[in-house]
């Protein structure tokens, strides 16, 4: 199976985008975020260069004190381990449907 790669930063989040060249099936994963450029409340997008969220890698937000919410799109799948290791001002982390939040 051969696969494709991209890296795409949005509002202080990187995401991998990957794509199955066989299938031409296309995924974006949040793999970290940049501490300096995050709000309390951040929004996961549902979409990142048009290409489907379907996860967040593993220790992603470790280590972040800014963020207090997280919201994350229903099309996410998985949360990968520790994802939200020492984020010490953590207070909800919660759920939206595809098309808003």
């Amino acid at each position: 199976m051969a696969l494709s790669y991209q890296i795409a930063s949005v509002n202080g989040m990187v995401f991998e985008i990957s794509a199955n060249l066989a299938t031409k099936a296309m995924n974006a994963r949040l793999i970290r975020i940049e501490n300096d450029k995050i709000t309390q409340n951040l929004i996961i997008p549902e979409k990142v260069q048009d290409v489907v969220v379907v996860g967040i890698m593993p220790e992603a937000f470790s280590q972040c004190t800014t963020i207090k919410t997280v919201a994350i799109p229903s099309s996410v799948r998985t949360i990968g381990y520790r994802a939200f290791c020492h984020c010490s001002n953590l207070e909800e982390v919660k759920t939206y449907p595809s098309g808003s939040p």
